[in-house]
C-alpha cells in the first residue's frame, strides 16, 4: 500500500506542479461503491455524485485498510498501514511526525488545504460526548498532542449541516490565488 500511495502523491504532485487542479476528496463511512448510480446502482438516485464522478476521478479498485473508520482514514491520509502510523483505535492523533497527503500538497505544491465534516478522530477523541474521551482528550489538549491543526490551513470550526454549507464556508476561507485540497468525509450511510 504505501508503494501505491507513494505512486499516486507523487503523480498527483507531479500534475500539481504543472497543472494545480482543485481537488476535493469525498469518503463517506460505511458507504459501499455497489450503492452509487456512478457505479450501476440504480435503486437508490446519487445525481450530484455521478456528476462528480463523471467530471473528476472514481476510484475502482479501492479497498480500506482496516474496519474500523480511524485506522482506515489514517492509511488514506498517509498511504501506510494503521499499524505502521500507530492508528490502530480512536484514542490516539495521527503522530506528527508521519507525513500526510495535506501536509505534502500544502508544503510541496503550494496548495490551501482542509478537512471537513467526519474527520475529526484523525486527531485523537473529541473532549466531550464519547465515554473516556474527556480524560483521553485532556491528556491530549494537556501536552499539545493535538497536531491535525498544524497540517492543514482550514479545519471545519463546527460540524456544519448541509454539502453545500461546508463546501461554501471552505471556499470562502481559500485564497482565490491557490489551489485547493479539501478532505470531506459523511458519516450519513453510517446511520442507515
Amino acid at each position: 500500500m504505501k508503494i501505491a500511495w507513494i505512486g499516486w502523491a507523487t503523480a498527483v504532485l507531479a500534475v500539481a506542479a504543472a497543472e494545480r487542479p482543485n481537488i476535493l476528496l469525498l469518503l463517506s463511512d460505511d458507504h459501499s461503491a455497489p450503492y452509487l448510480g456512478c457505479y450501476g446502482y440504480s435503486d437508490v438516485r446519487t445525481l450530484h455524485l455521478d456528476r462528480l464522478a463523471a467530471q473528476g476521478m472514481r476510484f475502482d479498485r479501492m479497498f480500506v485498510t482496516s474496519p474500523q473508520c480511524v485506522p482506515s482514514r489514517a492509511s488514506l491520509m498517509t498511504g501506510r498501514s494503521p499499524v505502521a502510523v500507530r492508528m490502530v483505535r480512536f484514542t490516539a492523533p495521527l503522530p506528527a511526525d508521519i507525513p500526510a497527503l495535506p501536509d505534502l500538497l500544502r508544503t510541496q505544491a503550494g496548495y490551501f488545504t482542509g478537512v471537513g465534516g467526519r474527520h475529526y478522530h484523525l486527531d485523537g477523541p473529541p473532549t466531550a460526548g464519547e465515554r473516556g474521551s474527556l480524560v483521553v482528550g485532556a491528556v491530549l489538549d494537556r501536552h499539545r498532542l493535538r497536531t491535525f491543526t498544524n497540517r492543514v490551513d482550514y479545519v471545519e470550526p463546527q460540524r456544519l449541516k448541509t454539502f453545500a454549507v461546508r463546501m461554501n464556508a471552505f471556499l470562502d476561507a481559500a485564497p482565490k490565488n491557490k489551489p485547493w485540497f479539501f478532505w470531506l468525509g459523511f458519516s450519513d450511510p453510517h446511520h442507515v
